[in-house]
């Protein structure tokens, strides 16, 4: 009895917001200035926007297929895509999306391209089309090539004929990637769970998860929906172990806002330390924007971290900068910045962005070198293409992809000893600081 009733009040809830939604959805819905078809600069992406309904379309020079649709409301493009769509300054269609430094411009289109129309092309896609896409997917967009060495149309023209049959796709997939060594390169079964990734250089990168109890075992405490956990060691030390570079942001809250509002409660407690380490050796990365909003709390004036370029059919769009998000009240004592070879995506953000301050020292190892957002290519067979497509600059102009940020004092990561639970780079720097 009790179940049925409660049910009830459940459907008549749901009825109701249904109800809501359609009775709100034209003060939501893309203005007229931006519905129409676009296409991105950069991503390979068209997007047909419309009163009711957003189709966006992986595009290449042999394909455009659809990968995406979703209702044109805005609060639920926000919720369940993280997107927004909004005016640029020239009065066309600027796409952003919660967590990246960059917004995504676009250009509009009179129609959607014919290969884009009636479902897209190629329909029924064989072993060698799948091939074809994911290479041009690659040449169009990843930038990279001449830093790895590789002669990109030489492996289409080796590889290409030995696709005879659906079992030759993947060892071809695999052979067209040896040698990319870049960890945001992979391709990905989602049905079988297959995936082809690059050798890893780190030793010990299967290890990181492990190695995350060695901090934990001072006594941490976490900051709920962080990677952030925190205390203050002997000496009044403050210490920040930043386990990834993201938030998990509630409803209508965007992840920079969120990061702000959590980074306040390690700032309050760490506010009156003599010094502070944050440790970002095990931080595989996250989000840009939450990067900058911690970075923040060291800086009271916004400060350029970086700058980024995105590959588009011209070469790359122009340099976007990134800058901090400053904050009232700063924590002024000086920082160490523990940073290794794992360190990757949103962490070497956060390490660029926190390079540039006075107080800050920056020890460990060059980071991973692996900065760029990863661009997914889905196939027409379901497996799923991903790459580097962004170039991400230092303030000094410098390109620190495949190289890494580079530390004021060399420190390196010992796993010999965080396998025996001790943490020699600590304890080197809490000396330091002692001293």
């Amino acid at each position: 009895m009790v179940f049925r009733f409660v049910l009830g009040w459940i459907g008549r809830l749901i009825f109701l917001l249904v109800g809501l939604i359609l009775l709100t959805w034209p003060l939501f819905w893309p203005p007229a200035e931006l519905r129409g078809q676009w296409r991105t600069d950069g991503y390979g992406m068209v997007l047909d926007v419309g009163r009711f309904g957003v189709t966006a379309y992986q595009e290449t020079a042999v394909s455009c297929l659809p990968v995406f649709r979703a209702p044109a409301h805005s609060l639920l493009l926000a919720e369940l895509g993280d997107l927004a769509l909004n005016p640029d300054d020239a009065g066309g269609l600027r796409l952003d999306v919660d967590g990246t430094a960059n917004p995504i411009r676009t250009h509009r289109l009179a129609a959607l391209p014919d290969a884009c129309a009636e479902g897209g092309s190629p329909q029924d896609a064989g072993p060698r089309q799948i091939f074809d896409i994911a290479w041009h997917g690659m040449a169009e967009h990843y930038p990279f090539f001449e830093m790895h060495g590789i002669d990109w149309p030489g492996r289409y023209d080796r590889l290409a004929p030995t696709i005879n049959s659906p079992v030759d796709l993947w060892p071809a997939l695999e052979a067209m990637l040896d040698g990319v060594n870049d960890n945001n390169v992979y391709l990905f079964d989602p049905a079988t769970g297959a995936a082809i990734t690059p050798p890893r250089d780190l030793p010990w990168h299967d290890e990181a998860v492990a190695f995350r109890e060695v901090p934990r075992a001072l006594g941490l405490t976490q900051v709920e929906d962080t990677g952030l956990e925190y205390t203050v060691l002997d000496g009044n030390i403050g210490y920040v172990f930043i386990r990834h570079t993201a938030t998990r942001a509630g409803f209508g809250t965007s992840q920079a806002v969120q990061a702000a509002e959590v980074f306040a409660q390690v700032s309050d407690a760490l506010r009156d330390t003599q010094a502070i380490i944050l440790d970002n050796r095990l931080n595989p990365g996250g989000s840009d924007a939450v990067a900058l909003a911690y970075a923040g709390f060291f800086t009271e004036e916004p400060a350029l971290a970086f700058t980024k370029q995105t590959r588009n059919d011209t070469g790359f769009t122009d340099p976007v900068p990134a800058y901090t998000i400053a904050t009232e009240l700063p924590l002024t004592q000086p920082v160490y910045l523990l940073n290794s070879g794992y360190t990757a995506g949103a962490g070497e953000a956060l390490a660029l962005a926190l390079k540039e301050m006075p107080q800050v020292t920056s020890l460990g190892e060059p980071t991973s070198g692996t900065l760029s957002d990863i661009l997914d290519i889905p196939l027409p067979n379901g497996w799923i293409l991903g790459l580097s497509h962004q170039v991400y600059r230092d303030t000094s102009g410098q390109a620190v992809d495949g190289i890494g940020v580079q530390p004021d004092q060399a420190m390196p990561f010992e796993p010999a000893a965080f396998r025996r639970g001790v943490d020699p780079a600590l304890d080197a720097v809490r000396a330091m600081i002692g001293d």
